[in-house]
């Protein structure tokens, strides 16, 4: 029996996952790969508004949803006290108009 079948398709399959790469590489932000983010979604060091705060601090370490971007590491006694800010949701303001809801 002939392996060409089995080398035709062993090919196709690399190049498909070639091209597969190279799109994934020019659309993806690998920056979410090496930076953290907040609970807003920002990447710390990278999104304009985080732009100098490059470390991501976790006030409830259990509870990886609340980080924000810091501009350096808490200390100790600061990462341990009481008085860290939490992130709080904003409310949703829900007003009627001729076309429908608007939030």
């Amino acid at each position: 029996w002939s392996v060409a079948p089995c080398l035709v398709g062993l090919v196709v399959y690399a190049c498909a996952l070639s091209a597969l790469s190279v799109v994934a590489a020019a659309l993806s932000t690998p920056s979410w790969l090496r930076a953290g983010w907040d609970f807003h979604g920002r990447i710390c060091g990278v999104d304009p508004s985080q732009a100098n705060l490059s470390f991501v601090f976790w006030p409830r370490p259990e509870e990886l949803r609340l980080g924000r971007c810091v501009l350096e590491c808490p200390g100790g006694d600061e990462a341990l006290a009481e008085g860290v800010w939490l992130p709080r949701p904003q409310p949703v303001i829900v007003s009627s108009s001729g076309f429908g809801a608007d939030l």
